[in-house]
Parts: structure tokens; sequence; C-alpha cells
């Protein structure tokens, strides 16, 4: 199996991110996605690079909304957020422990 496919499949799992995501966050179609990761046809350069990148960068929402977990159910609304992190418009500042009144 390539290399891309077996982190990509470790990482959906770590994240509990459907693989619906990283198709519509790479343009990939489900289909396409699903014969990559059965080993049915082989991974192109271009789709590798994108499933990468959107792994990258969805690992980096996680990381930046944690504790808050991120919902992947709504890919339409999660596309702009992702666009957002990775041109830097997006900041996600979580405070824990503070004491309220």
């Amino acid at each position: 199996m390539d290399l891309t496919i077996e982190m990509l499949n470790k990482e959906l799992v770590a994240l509990n991110c459907p693989a619906s995501v990283i198709a519509g966050l790479t343009g990939i179609s489900n289909g396409t996605l699903s014969n990559y990761r059965n080993g049915v046809t082989k991974l192109t350069g271009s789709d590798d690079f994108k499933i990468r990148n959107a792994v990258a960068t969805l690992k980096k929402l996680v990381e930046a909304a944690h504790p808050i977990p991120v919902d992947f159910r709504r890919v339409a609304e999660l596309r702009p957020l992702v666009d957002a992190l990775e041109t830097g418009r997006l900041v996600i500042i979580v405070v824990d422990g503070i004491e309220t009144k």
C-alpha cells in the first residue's frame, strides 16, 4: 500500500474524520479516494500532494481548536475555515483554567 494512503488511513482514525472530508477538501471524488484507499488504483502525484496537504491542515485545525472538538460533518462550512487557517486569517484561542465569577 502507498505510504500516503497508509498515513491517510491512520490520520482519519486519529482525527475521527470521515474520508469524505478529505475528498471534499481536495476535490478528489469519494469514489476515486475509495479506490486509492482500497488499492484499486495507484495514487497520482497531484492527488498525493492534495491529500497530504489536507491532512496536515486538518491536524493544525484540530490542534488549534483543542480541547474543542471539530465537527467534520459539514465540509462546506469547514472549507472556509481551512482556507483561513492556511492563509493566517484564522486564529483560534482557547483559554482554559480561567476562573469566572
